[in-house]
């Protein structure tokens, strides 16, 4: 299925964007400030943006063998994206400093997301029927707005 293909380049993205993060934390420089600001909301819009492209891609009454599973996971990534929320509304440069932990945190549960959509769930839905053209469409219009949330925060 294409658009599993597409999904594990947007986990690319976000991997890219989590990458650069860690990076500037590192840095403890104000002109760091802005740009983790930046890197913060792009991935929590990218998040938003990917867990809709699944929701299309996998509901619709859809038939998948771990759907249990998909839903742990979709309410991870909502735990995630709340804590960007929190972190977003309590001001980066307030909490500069003890982002590194909160980062590094979220880093490790959107990689093991990713790695266990890819290894555990996706692969069941290979051979899965093709999707409709108006949601495959729906599905592409998400995908491709991750894409330019990367370029927005130029990662």
């Amino acid at each position: 299925m294409r658009a599993l293909a597409e999904l594990s380049a947007d986990h690319r993205i976000f991997e890219g964007l989590l990458d650069a993060l860690e990076r500037l934390l590192s840095d403890e420089e104000e002109s760091a400030h802005a740009r983790v600001e930046r890197l913060l909301k792009a991935l929590r819009q990218g998040l938003a943006e990917h867990q809709a492209a699944e929701a299309l891609l996998f509901g619709s009454g859809r038939k998948h063998p771990s759907k249990g599973a998909l839903k742990r996971e979709h309410e991870d990534l909502s735990e995630v994206r709340e804590a960007l929320d929190f972190i977003l509304e309590s001001g980066v440069e307030e909490n500069f400093s003890a982002l590194k932990e909160t980062v590094k945190h979220l880093d490790e549960r959107l990689r093991r997301h990713f790695k266990f959509e890819e290894e555990a769930l996706w692969p069941a839905m290979k051979s899965d029927a093709k999707l409709p053209r108006k949601t495959a469409a729906e599905v592409a219009r998400h995908i491709r707005a991750i894409a330019r949330l990367k370029e927005e925060a130029a990662v």
